[in-house]
């Protein structure tokens, strides 16, 4: 909901959203094949997924925090990126990046994990934190349309990636 509405900020965004719930993909297997080719040997959703985040210009990654943490899905991605660590160069043209975390306490404390793991994730695929935008006290689904405060931070971010 918060992607879709920073999105909705500016018409002209080409914007593609990608809920990482819905595709197929096995976790990694730490095979290591990845070195010597920097292609995963597992073909599914993940390939084509890293293949978008390649290819764009800004990536959003947006997750509610289970266990300080990201969701299991959204790790099992971020660990077959193993290949883009190892083709990593600082030739790759630098995109920008915005996290987008949502955790239902109100301590920070939670958001550091989960923080931490996108900001690795953007790094080997280098793309440069922009911003990271950490909302609290957000346990019920579409809470965050409901909270004005949120909703400017919101705004001020879209305004980030023009």
């Amino acid at each position: 909901m918060a992607v879709e509405y920073l999105l909705a900020q500016n018409p002209k965004f080409k914007a593609q959203v990608v809920n990482i719930n819905r595709l197929k993909f096995q976790p990694c297997n730490a095979c290591d094949k990845c070195k010597d080719n920097f292609k995963c040997v597992i073909n599914d959703d993940a390939s084509g997924l890293i293949s978008k985040v390649e290819a764009a210009d800004v990536v959003v990654v947006a997750s509610p925090i289970y266990f300080t943490g990201v969701p299991g899905t959204l790790k099992n991605f971020i660990d077959r990126n193993q290949a883009q660590w190892y083709k990593k160069t600082g030739s790759m043209k630098k995109k920008k990046g915005i996290i987008i975390l949502t955790e239902g306490t109100a301590k920070d404390k939670y958001f550091r994990p989960a923080e931490s793991e996108i900001r690795a994730f953007f790094a080997v695929n280098n793309i440069k934190t922009t911003v990271v935008l950490k909302f609290k006290n957000m346990d019920e689904k579409g809470k965050i349309l409901e909270d004005k405060k949120a909703l400017s931070r919101i705004k001020r971010a879209a305004k980030l990636l023009v």
